[in-house]
């Protein structure tokens, strides 16, 4: 849902105009109770929980910059989306305070790290990339083992990736070294990163590939399913298996996979309304599938042969 400028003068004086203070049980307690929210948004929980549970980990400790920045993040849907700068960049105009006040809020915590992981979001945003992953260097730099500042560095190498073609496939050697290592044991581990996202982040870079190895991609999808939330699985997955599938030759696996895409349905209980499904990607994707096979069927195309 998009902020109107009311809602997001609103988010301004609500952080800008706050105290800086600490107390270090109710930091503690907060950063549970944020863990959870973050947690209850991952597993598919209805969002009136994960807002709950946030709601009580800022009146807890209401000068956090973690929680206060993971109210921005959801609400600011200029800081999420991938659209178009020149349609985002008012509203980050607008929070740049907020931004400001977040940051001197972590350092004064002693969090620099974390200051400069905002920073590389916002940046991010903007899309200033190279800017960006310098912010986020400085960051590894003082926490060269958070699994969530390298996750988050892969995406904006990854944007980065799709707006600078002259990169290659530079960008993807080192998102896939990155991700890699957060598989390891030797990472700090972050409720915001699993493996589910890693391995879905693995097949996504890997089909950006000049020369994309399609059975490694799908292994990648096929693992990242695996390992997906059971209670609310991610349709989107399925319908990126079904493409690589087909890309691949294999139009059976393709159709069946966009079937399952369209099956997922998610919804809201209390509003009794569907919250999102696979539908709309997937019927496109069965559709491709079905053309796969009647290819097939007449000759044109045999099994296994890619099909681009």
């Amino acid at each position: 849902m998009r902020l109107t400028i009311k809602t997001i003068l609103v988010i301004m004086m609500w952080i800008v105009f706050s105290p800086l203070s600490a107390n270090t049980s109710a930091t503690v307690e907060a950063e549970a109770l944020l863990e959870k929210s973050i947690t209850a948004f991952m597993e598919g929980e209805d969002r009136s929980v994960r807002d709950r549970l946030l709601q009580a980990a800022y009146d807890l400790d209401p000068d956090n910059p973690a929680v206060n920045w993971q109210i921005l993040w959801w609400q600011s849907w200029a800081l999420r989306s991938n659209g178009s700068l020149s349609s985002r960049a008012p509203s980050l105009a607008i929070i740049a305070p907020v931004i400001d006040k977040i940051k001197k809020m972590a350092v004064k915590r002693g969090k620099e790290s974390f200051s400069h992981y905002i920073q590389a979001r916002y940046l991010g945003a903007y899309n200033q990339f190279d800017q960006a992953i310098l912010e986020i260097d400085k960051a590894l730099e003082i926490e060269p083992l958070s699994s969530r500042l390298m996750y988050i560095k892969v995406s904006i190498l990854d944007r980065k990736g799709h707006w600078d073609l002259k990169q290659g496939d530079d960008w993807i050697m080192q998102s896939r070294q990155l991700l890699e290592q957060i598989l390891t044991d030797d990472v700090n581990p972050s409720v915001l990163v699993n493996k589910s996202r890693i391995y879905y982040k693995l097949a996504h870079i890997n089909s950006h590939m000049i020369e994309p190895d399609l059975n490694e991609s799908i292994e990648f999808y096929l693992l990242s399913l695996k390992n997906d939330r059971p209670n609310s699985p991610d349709y989107n997955t399925w319908n990126m298996l079904s493409i690589a599938y087909r890309k691949n030759g294999m139009c059976q696996k393709a159709f069946d996979a966009a079937k399952k895409s369209i099956e997922i349905k998610v919804f809201d209980a209390k509003k009794k309304v569907l919250k999102y499904s696979g539908y709309g990607r997937g019927e496109t994707s069965l559709r491709y599938a079905k053309y796969c096979l009647e290819m097939q069927k007449m000759g044109i195309l045999q099994e296994a042969t890619a099909l681009k």
